[in-house]
């Protein structure tokens, strides 16, 4: 949205101004294909958002990264997501028994 905010922004001019060339007219059609595949991805981006996101867990958000989706690279699904990408790949480490009888003995006194 922003980008299509910052283009018309930056072409408003043109499009009052009268007596188009051919030149103009093939790059308008070349604009306007563009725009309608960003349309397309956006809205299946947008589908996907809705089928996944119900939660707001990281350990639950990195489940919902679907690592064979045809179209939505792995980078793109976390940014949807709002999880950072290292997160994805980060595995907790187990604590250690000694650590676990050190925070039982703190939340004892």
């Amino acid at each position: 949205m922003s980008q299509w905010n910052r283009q018309l922004l930056d072409r408003a001019s043109e499009l009052f101004t009268r007596g188009k060339t051919s030149k103009d007219n093939e790059n308008g059609q070349t604009n306007e294909a563009e725009m309608f595949q960003q349309i397309g991805r956006l809205q299946m981006e947008l589908e996907w958002l809705k089928k996944r996101l119900s939660c707001s867990d990281a350990h639950e958000l990195r489940k919902l990264v679907d690592h064979d989706h045809p179209e939505l690279s792995i980078s793109r699904q976390c940014a949807l997501l709002g999880l950072p990408r290292s997160t994805l790949y980060d595995r907790p480490t187990a604590v250690r028994e000694s650590t676990l009888r050190i925070m039982a003995r703190i939340d004892a006194l």
